[in-house]
């Protein structure tokens, strides 16, 4: 892993962040400066495209079709293969840690159907990731098929055919652009090119996007805009993003 995430709390100095900084320079790695918040940023950003993967899966896409699908985005390997390599039982013991520490609003959820999903499939199929015998995948030593009673229990072939490919890649990449955006606005990035450093060296964003910020200007930001409507209004505000940070985005104000 090339990058490495400083945080910085209410109290860090600039010489203690220096500091910091050299030193992870120093050992070849590269920093990016981020605020102390929940989730930093990388691991904030990269539970969206997971989190996103597995509410199509909930509406009735097929498995196959959406790891498919976020390959063809750009990715080495599907959100669901991912999110089984990551661990779905440790995702819903840290939500569930951060709603009883009163971090996180149990309400305040994008994608409900998808954490259903996630938490039946650990508690009620004992099925918490790669690490723990197996989650949306089984495991042998002959293959990676697709668990059959996800697709049993869970796949609708009429949702799965109204849903295009298009919206489909969109939806999954525009989750974790939709992120670094708030962590802008939020004050999480200190810019956009540390957003982009992150994304890229940290997450695994795809090269062509430049990194998930640089992702709107090539994408074109009206066009950006007005797609995040579409979505929104198909599938849900989580596709919604704020109109003042996409201006500074568009005028350079974050780039630096």
């Amino acid at each position: 892993m090339r990058l490495v995430e400083i945080i910085c709390g209410e109290k860090t100095s600039d010489s203690s962040l220096a500091k910091a900084f050299d030193y992870v320079q120093q050992i070849n790695k590269t920093p990016i400066v981020v605020a102390d918040s929940l989730g930093f940023f990388t691991s904030r950003v990269f539970a969206t495209p997971l989190s996103e993967a597995s509410q199509l899966l909930a509406e009735g896409v097929h498995p196959d079709r959406v790891d498919n699908l976020g390959k063809a985005v750009g990715w080495p390997v599907g959100p669901l293969a991912s999110y089984d390599e990551v661990s779905q039982r440790l995702s819903v013991e840290i939500r569930e840690t951060q709603i009883d520490m009163g971090l996180r609003d149990a309400d305040d959820d994008p994608t409900p159907q998808g954490s259903a999903l996630v938490n039946s499939l650990v508690k009620d199929d004992n099925r918490g990731g790669r690490h723990h015998g197996g989650g949306f995948y089984q495991y042998s030593d002959t293959g990676k098929p697709i668990w059959p009673t996800l697709v049993e229990r869970y796949y609708r072939p009429e949702t799965d055919t109204s849903i295009s490919d298009q919206d489909i890649e969109d939806r999954l990449l525009f989750r974790p652009v939709i992120e670094s955006l708030r962590c802008l606005e939020e004050g999480v990035l200190k810019s956009a090119a540390d957003g982009n450093i992150g994304s890229l060296l940290g997450i695994g964003a795809p090269a062509w996007t430049g990194g998930y910020i640089q992702f709107v200007e090539t994408y074109g930001r009206d066009k950006f805009d007005a797609r995040c409507e579409e979505l929104a209004e198909a599938y849900g505000e989580r596709f919604l993003v704020g109109k003042v940070v996409l201006e500074k985005v568009s005028e350079g104000a974050l780039v630096n």
